[in-house]
């Protein structure tokens, strides 16, 4: 290579090295540059190639073993083995045998047979379990299926029967069952019997269960053993009881009655009522006792009689003097009047001379008197009948001071009326007063309502007079639309 005026260099070509002088080719394969299970071949001056050996596949600088198993060159059921660089080996699976092409399932209850009484139960290719037949189990000493004998106990499995069974064996695996006395059920489960469910006591008796098939009989509560039949037991009767041992059981005016075994009921004799009494009983009620009822009590009679008691809780009225009637209703006989005096009430006589008025002012004060005290005064409307005038003048004063209670009583409602009246006239012109601005409103309504309509009527009509037509048409102004179709089309 030329370098300059009257100079040069040497340099080895591609593929050779040297001192410039000498140049020799270079070995590319000397440094190993392909995989260990390739081979280098020199293709040009210092170039190389990597191939493979056979077995192996890559690019040369990197071989791995060829894997034909992954093809599945095996048949089902089979397992593919490599054996070496693309090479296998097809084994059949557990359970099948084969080539390992064709593999065929492997049936061990017939190859190998299970013993007598025991039946064989696949449980997978080439597998089985021997399962004992119904009635028999497995025994390590005789390497067999033996039978079971359900009545003898066994550690860890239930009781065919009952334990209040009696068991019989019957075969392999069966027994008969049967509940032994006092005791009921299908021998599988027994229960206790209950002898007292067949009513097995007398009369007045009751059962109590002491076992199984077992009772006891006992007279029921508040019963006792009759005398006269010892199987049977009669109810107590407490007011016998207590008559026999003179007692009486509700006292002097009470009757006692049975009421159930044991119980009694007091009822008052005629005449007598059922009262509270002090104390409490032995169950923790309250005592009562029957006391004599008095007629008088309820205040049957006239307060202008007097009430006398009878027996059996009766009575009788008997009008005052100078009164009449039943008891019951007493009136003031003719020619006499009842008459405040000094705060009390008398019977005094009438006679004739005082002007009406008088009179009827004293009725009006006995009446009010009567009023307050709960009775209507009828002798008192019988004076009044009469025109009889009361004898004695000094209570005058007094009659007249009730006088003027009543016409304060007359003014003062006479008063309320007025207001209530004027009252009554204020609503009504209220009302009248509403009904004139309600009318006024609804007639300012419907002339607003007037004037809307008629401009929209008329802005109608100006919009049809104004409207141009298709050529050749005339419409005269007389054929118009009225304003009302107008709005309507």
């Amino acid at each position: 290579m030329k370098t300059g005026p009257g100079s040069h260099k040497c340099i080895c070509k591609a593929g050779f090295r040297g001192d410039r002088v000498h140049c020799t080719e270079i070995d590319a394969c000397a440094d190993h540059p392909c995989d260990a299970k390739a081979t280098c071949s020199k293709t040009t001056p210092g170039n190389f190639a990597c191939k493979c050996i056979n077995g192996f596949e890559g690019n040369g600088r990197k071989c791995t073993a060829v894997n034909l198993c992954s093809k599945k060159p095996c048949g089902q059921h089979a397992t593919c083995t490599m054996t070496g660089p693309a090479t296998y080996k097809c084994s059949c699976n557990r359970g099948f045998r084969g080539d390992g092409q064709k593999c065929t399932e492997i049936n061990s209850c017939k190859e190998r047979p299970c013993p007598a009484k025991s039946r064989c139960m696949r449980t997978g290719p080439g597998r089985h379990r021997c399962k004992c037949d119904f009635g028999h189990h497995w025994s390590r000493a005789v390497k067999g299926c033996v039978g079971i004998n359900v009545c003898k106990p066994r550690r860890g499995v239930a009781r065919f029967c009952d334990a209040k069974a009696k068991c019989e064996s019957t075969g392999p695996g069966t027994a008969n069952c049967a509940c032994k006395k006092g005791y009921e059920g299908d021998g599988k489960k027994c229960t206790p019997v209950n002898s007292c469910k067949s009513n097995p006591c007398g009369k007045g008796e009751a059962c109590t269960s002491t076992g199984a098939g077992t009772h006891k009989c006992a007279c029921a509560k508040n019963h006792r053993r009759s005398a006269t039949d010892k199987k049977t037991c009669d109810p107590i009767n407490r007011c016998a009881d207590a008559k026999a041992a003179k007692k009486k059981l509700c006292g002097s005016n009470g009757t006692c009655g049975f009421s159930g075994p044991g119980k009694y009921k007091c009822t008052c004799k005629p005449g007598y009522k059922r009262v509270a009494a002090e104390g409490k009983t032995k169950s923790g009620k309250p005592r009562s006792k029957c006391v004599e009822i008095k007629g008088c009590d309820a205040n049957p009679c006239s307060r202008w009689a007097k009430c006398t008691n009878l027996p059996l809780g009766k009575f009788s009225c008997k009008c005052f003097d100078k009164f009449s009637g039943d008891g019951v209703r007493c009136t003031v006989q003719p020619g006499f009047k009842p008459l405040m005096v000094g705060g009390k009430m008398q019977i005094v006589p009438m006679i004739k001379g005082d002007a009406h008025d008088d009179q009827l002012s004293v009725i009006e004060a006995m009446l009010g008197k009567f009023a307050a005290e709960g009775e209507q005064p009828v002798a008192v409307q019988a004076a009044a009948a009469s025109g009889e005038k009361p004898v004695n003048a000094e209570d005058r004063s007094h009659l007249e001071a009730v006088r003027r209670r009543i016409n304060k009583l007359e003014s003062t409602t006479a008063a309320m009326a007025k207001q209530a009246s004027a009252e009554t006239e204020a609503l009504k012109a209220l009302q009248a007063k509403s009904k004139a601005e309600t009318e006024k409103l609804l007639k300012m309504f419907e002339a607003k309502t007037d004037a809307v309509l008629d401009v929209a009527i008329d802005a109608t009509h100006e919009a049809l007079t104004h409207t141009p037509h298709a050529e050749g048409q005339h419409i005269p102004p007389n054929s118009q639309p009225a304003p009302e179709q107008a709005i309507k089309n």
